[in-house]
């Protein structure tokens, strides 16, 4: 008789590790294939701005006819960093370089890779607050790095005013 039960303990515990390691697997191609339709989308809108926007004098930054102030980077091979034409009216003096450096940070340190990692988590565990909150608290801290590297290179008032300048 204990034999039996220990047969049928072992069958119950190998049946919950092949159902854990089947959803574990079924997650994981769901991340992949969530971080893959994000990846795909940045690589189309990064294409998209550079047929529509103007080239600058730096390969990676175009310029975008809009009446809203913005200044964003999109990955894509290569990436390339968005200014709005309202956004070099409202930007002046050392604001447009610190900005600029703020946004080849986010590339450089590959920031919009970790977001769409932590996006396509939050897309599969939408319930789970970690990843939720998570995302929120990454993104909050890559915008903290990038804001150290500009204000390395260009000093915290002309980020801070040309960061404000943005806002409206």
């Amino acid at each position: 008789a204990s034999g039996a039960v220990d047969s049928t303990a072992q069958a119950v515990v190998i049946g919950a590790l092949a159902a854990a390691g089947a959803a574990a697997a079924i997650a994981a191609v769901r991340v992949v294939r969530a971080a893959g339709l994000l990846r795909h989308r940045a690589r189309e809108h990064a294409r998209d701005v550079r047929l529509v926007g103007r080239a600058t004098a730096d390969a990676d930054v175009v310029v975008i006819d809009a009446p809203q102030p913005a200044a964003y980077c999109v990955t894509g091979r290569p990436g390339a960093i968005v200014f709005t034409s309202a956004a070099l009216a409202a930007l002046h003096d050392r604001q447009p370089a610190a900005v600029l450096a703020h946004e080849r940070a986010h590339l450089a340190g590959h920031h919009l890779t970790v977001m769409v990692g932590m996006r396509a988590l939050a897309r599969v565990f939408p319930r789970l607050l970690l990843i939720t909150e998570g995302v929120q608290q990454v993104s909050r801290l890559l915008e903290m790095c990038a804001d150290d590297v500009a204000v390395r290179d260009h000093g915290a008032r002309a980020l801070l005013s040309g960061l404000i300048a943005l806002c409206g």
